[in-house]
């Protein structure tokens, strides 16, 4: 499995633990999402394809930062006795960031999978310039539009549908269609 496809899993699937507590209950995201755009990083810092898969490594670092906090954020209550006296006013930002993402779940999976848009579509690019089917990237980028809005709307509506019903067979074909589409593609190997 290439490390492309293993940062996807990462983005894409989410499977959170609930842990409980004297004082309250959490959850925690066994995988979580920031180490998935971390190895992407990594993969992608020294390849330069085009300027679409540039614009995902650019994305990639900001939301690095974005869910590096939030997985820090989930697990705040390992350092609440760390965070009284001097430590207080950054225990009220890990709680400010928690409460923002506990709220915002599904617009987290929303974010992965514009971001896997993005990524698809550089890699439409670069299958473009070696006379390759657009075919894979194309029906990645519908799915992942598709996965995007339903997030969304799931974030603000009752569906009868779990999330977990639609989010994981769209999650699948996502990465189907990835790792199709960096076949015969050299430069992402």
């Amino acid at each position: 499995m290439s490390f492309v496809l293993l940062s996807f899993v990462f983005i894409l699937f989410s499977c959170r633990m609930p842990l409980s507590t004297e004082t309250a209950e959490y959850t925690i995201n066994i995988i979580p999402t920031f180490v998935g755009y971390l190895i992407l990083w990594f993969h992608l810092e020294k390849r330069q394809i085009n300027r679409r898969v540039k614009a995902a490594y650019t994305v990639s670092t900001i939301l690095l930062v974005i869910f590096f906090l939030e997985a820090v954020a989930e697990i705040r209550f390992f350092f609440e006795g760390w965070l009284q006296g001097d430590g207080l006013f950054i225990g009220l930002i890990l709680n400010l960031f928690a409460a923002i993402f506990e709220q915002g779940t599904y617009l987290t999976q929303a974010i992965g999978a514009l971001f896997a848009l993005l990524f698809l579509w550089g890699l439409e690019k670069a299958r473009t310039e070696k006379e390759q089917s657009l075919f894979p990237p194309r029906l990645g980028m519908i799915f992942c539009g598709l996965l995007a809005i339903y997030s969304i709307l799931h974030q603000f509506l009752l569906f009868p549908i779990p999330f977990w019903a639609v989010s994981v067979p769209a999650g699948v074909v996502i990465l189907i269609c990835i790792g199709i589409s960096l076949r015969n593609i050299p430069e992402m190997e």
